[in-house]
């Protein structure tokens, strides 16, 4: 006869319960802390005010339009005034100020009335990051003497047998005199020497005359009195310029200019026609070889009177003046700033405090430092 085995189930222990209840308990409080974490974690509606919202949305479309500024006008710890690309199909760019007026801070564009942002502020506060760059320039300055007496001849120096004498000019006769620059030393790095004017002594004739035309020239050779090339526009001496009589009379040359330090030149005195003012001169045969020689030609420069034997023997009396410019070269150091980041702090009401910044993409030029 078959039999039936029948097997008891077994039951938990007493540990058992209590190691499984002690699982329990702590899985149920760890749930407990995250409910607890996460009811804080949600927003207050007492915490988040509607200054707050605000003053955010108002930090954030400050620093959006500064980040695209093109200009920047103002840059003070209280106000920023900068200009934008048209962002609006208006074709010309917008000129955004923002500022503190009293506890209202205001925005206004392209000068129109200024809106209101924020009331209730208590601190709007920009400060500015500039990047330097530092050029070297050289720069060049040009210094005039002033017109000075730089040659001049009114007689000789000592007791010897000399005579006055007279020559017409005509438009075929000319008188030439070179002279030395002895009455002033012309720097060595001078860039221009002037010619403003010469007196000599001179009359109008009997007869109806022209006026006296003179020229400046370099000299033909060093050290002679013929005329090379003309050197500026000539000068003229009318005839009411002169009397009867010898006196001093004066022609003055508008734009007789050399290039650069020169020692010597030449100035050539011409008639109008046929007949022309007359030209006093010294004639001295005891005179010897000196600074200064006077030629002259009766047949347009073809030919030239004196001699090479007798070149000390005639001088004209003049007086030549003139003036030299000097050129410097200055390096000077240039700083130029340009603004990379505007931040901001922002206090609106007596909680709120927002703190932000922007870096500008266009990196316009400001003033420094």
């Amino acid at each position: 006869m078959a039999r039936c085995h029948h097997h008891a189930r077994r039951g938990l222990s007493l540990i058992e319960v209590a190691v499984s209840i002690a699982a329990v308990s702590v899985l149920v409080v760890s749930l407990g802390s995250v409910v607890v974490l996460s009811s804080k974690a949600i927003p207050d509606k007492s915490a988040v005010t509607p200054t707050s919202l605000t003053a955010g949305a108002v930090t954030d479309q400050i620093t959006e339009e500064l980040r695209y500024a093109i200009a920047v006008s103002e840059a003070a710890p209280g106000a920023v005034t900068f200009t934008v690309p048209c962002r609006d199909n208006c074709g010309s760019p917008d000129t955004i100020r923002y500022v503190l007026s009293g506890s209202d801070l205001v925005r206004s564009v392209n000068g129109k009335a200024p809106v209101t942002l924020l009331s209730g502020v208590g601190r709007f506060d920009l400060s500015y990051t500039k990047r330097k760059v530092t050029q070297n320039t050289s720069s060049s300055t040009t210094t005039s003497s002033g017109e000075l007496l730089l040659s001049k001849f009114t007689g000789p120096g000592s007791a010897v047998a000399n005579y006055s004498e007279q020559r017409t000019v005509t438009g075929t006769t000319w008188i030439s005199f070179g002279f030395t620059i002895d009455q002033v030393t012309i720097p060595a790095n001078a860039t221009a020497v002037r010619i403003t004017r010469v007196t000599f002594r001179g009359r109008k004739p009997a007869a109806n005359a022209g006026p006296v035309i003179a020229t400046v020239h370099s000299p033909q050779s060093a050290g002679s009195a013929v005329p090379g090339a003309p050197v500026g526009s000539p000068g003229t001496l009318p005839l009411t310029g002169m009397t009867s009589s010898y006196g001093w009379v004066e022609v003055p040359f508008a734009d007789a200019v050399f290039s650069g330090p020169i020692s010597e030149a030449v100035i050539l005195l011409k008639g109008s026609g046929t007949t022309g003012g007359q030209v006093n001169y010294m004639s001295d045969t005891l005179a010897v070889l000196d600074n200064r020689s006077m030629r002259w030609t009766n047949n347009s420069g073809s030919t030239w009177d004196p001699s090479a034997a007798l070149l000390g023997t005639y001088d004209m009396f003049y007086n030549v003046y003139g003036s030299y410019d000097v050129t410097s070269l200055a390096s000077t150091s240039v700083d130029t700033y340009y603004l990379t980041n505007v931040d901001l702090d922002l206090q609106a009401g007596t909680s709120t405090h927002v703190r932000t910044g922007t870096h500008i993409l266009n990196e316009p030029g400001v003033a420094g430092p």
